[in-house]
């Protein structure tokens, strides 16, 4: 610790108001982060299982959809709650790793890089889903038929993306000059500020407003815009538009329920960390570090309950499950999805 570190530590940071607390601490962010992904994990793996060796014949389109969305989630999952655990100290762009690849030295500065990657593919991911859905609908004018076609638009979609998060992909092992400029923003954080490396997005500040007006909202778009249009051409043509060709109506109604059921299934997860992060940082501009940790906790809670509502809400996987655990006698799937 630098001179002017130590003296801001010694006098400036002994007048901040700080009561301990341990979810306020690094523990109270990886210890309930790491127990999630021991509970969590079983459940992902046999997730996999049920997907790939119990899927019908009548859902084989959203089998392999189905396979790389629950992929993804269970390996940001890992990454958030286990391999790179991260502190983050707000409204600083300031993170510290606390996972298993930091105690084992690893620089949090390549964490973060594959973290960020990571949740790119883990949102593409969502796009090939819902395309996937949208596409199998033969009323659907938009769909996307030949398999080239749906290669290059994917491949277009991530390219984007990629250029974008790679042009903001700015970090910096953070010197103690750095950490003075953060602390001008923030004065009172953690201790864990003090005593661990930490990194810097974006240290730039000019660099960092223009992150924040433009390529942040681009990246917003440019995803949830492709997701949008999917899922607004799904919605339209299974329950507004008259259908053009004979659909039995149990089909019909097959199609729907499955729709609905990926909408839980992707919504519910992402809900309570997205809530309680717009709590924090929009509406309360409370930035306590117990707050900032509870959100990285509910955030690590997606993959477990993604893979929950996969079990749960789809009545195939449903069926199948009480079947593995002798609960219920098999009666066959009549399910139908085009």
């Amino acid at each position: 610790m630098s001179p002017e570190l130590q003296n801001y530590y010694s006098t400036n940071y002994s007048n901040c108001n700080l009561s301990h607390n341990w979810l306020a601490t690094w523990q109270g962010v990886a210890y309930p982060s790491h127990a999630i992904q021991i509970i969590a994990s079983p459940i992902q793996i046999f997730t996999f299982y049920i997907i790939w060796a119990k899927t019908p014949r009548t859902m084989k389109n959203m089998k392999l959809p189905l396979l790389v969305n629950h992929f993804w989630c269970t390996w940001f999952d890992l990454m958030l709650c286990t391999l790179s655990t991260p502190d983050v100290f707000l409204p600083t762009t300031v993170f510290s790793g606390v996972g298993i690849l930091s105690s084992l030295e690893i620089p949090f500065t390549p964490q973060l890089a594959t973290g960020q990657f990571s949740a790119l593919f883990l949102c593409s991911s969502y796009v090939y889903l819902f395309e996937s859905r949208s596409s199998a609908l033969p009323q659907n004018r938009f769909r996307m038929t030949r398999k080239v076609s749906r290669i290059c638009y994917h491949s277009l979609l991530l390219s984007i993306n990629l250029a974008i998060l790679i042009s903001m992909n700015y970090f910096s092992t953070a010197e103690e000059s750095e950490k003075l400029e953060a602390l001008k923003i923030y004065p009172c954080p953690t201790k864990e500020f003090f005593e661990f490396p930490v990194t810097i997005f974006i240290p730039d500040p000019e660099f960092r407003q223009f992150f924040l007006k433009f390529l942040f909202p681009g990246f917003g778009i440019h995803s949830f815009g492709n997701l949008g249009f999917h899922v607004a051409c799904t919605v339209y043509y299974l329950f507004l538009a008259s259908p053009k060709t004979t659909i039995a109506s149990g089909t019909r109604q097959a199609q729907r329920t499955f729709f609905i059921g990926i909408i839980f299934q992707t919504a519910i997860p992402v809900f309570p960390g997205a809530c309680s992060w717009l709590l924090v940082l929009v509406f309360t501009e409370n930035y306590r570090q117990e707050l900032m940790n509870l959100t990285v906790i509910f955030f690590g809670l997606n993959g477990l309950a993604e893979s929950l509502l996969i079990l749960s809400i789809h009545h195939p996987f449903r069926i199948a499950v009480k079947q593995l655990f002798g609960f219920g006698k098999y009666r066959g799937l009549l399910v139908f999805f085009l």
